[in-house]
């Protein structure tokens, strides 16, 4: 039912870990046809980059990019 999710809204959510936006854009069964996350004002610790992260293809790219 949510493979075919385009759009995820994860605004001002205080308990939002970078490892449950990774989950989304790198392993949800909506992956693929994931096209738009938000996640501004998100996380105990508000982080400027989740702002930029508008398409999940930068959020992948993001995610790519970080060391294991």
């Amino acid at each position: 039912r949510m493979r075919k999710l385009k759009r995820l809204l994860l605004r001002r959510i205080n308990s939002l870990e970078m490892s449950i936006i990774e989950g989304f854009v790198m392993r949800s069964e909506f992956r693929e046809s994931l096209q738009y996350l938000d996640c501004s004002k998100s996380g105990m610790v508000k982080r400027s980059e989740w702002d930029e992260l508008k398409s999940a293809q930068e959020g992948r790219q993001y995610f790519r990019s970080k060391p294991l």
